[in-house]
């Protein structure tokens, strides 16, 4: 029981990074395109500049999609 319950704060806990990320992207992304600030990250700098689309990518796509397979590996040792 203790298992599953500390399993399942593990997941609430990765959802709430997951979700936190992508906002973290957007409000990246919308910053940079209006020029409300600017990038930091010379990785990532290099990145929006070579292409936005990319820079999001690696910024939200990349991260959730681990958080995602984190996710799929503790509900298959729940079972």
């Amino acid at each position: 029981m203790e298992d599953t319950l500390r399993k399942s704060k593990t997941q609430y806990g990765l959802i709430s990074i997951m979700l936190l990320n992508i906002f973290d992207g957007i409000a990246t992304f919308i910053g940079l395109k209006y020029e409300f600030y600017k990038e930091l990250n010379s990785f990532l700098r290099i990145m929006y500049e070579i292409n936005p689309l990319l820079f999001l990518l690696i910024k939200v796509i990349l991260p959730t999609i681990l958080v995602i397979l984190l996710l799929n590996k503790i509900n298959s040792k729940i079972i």
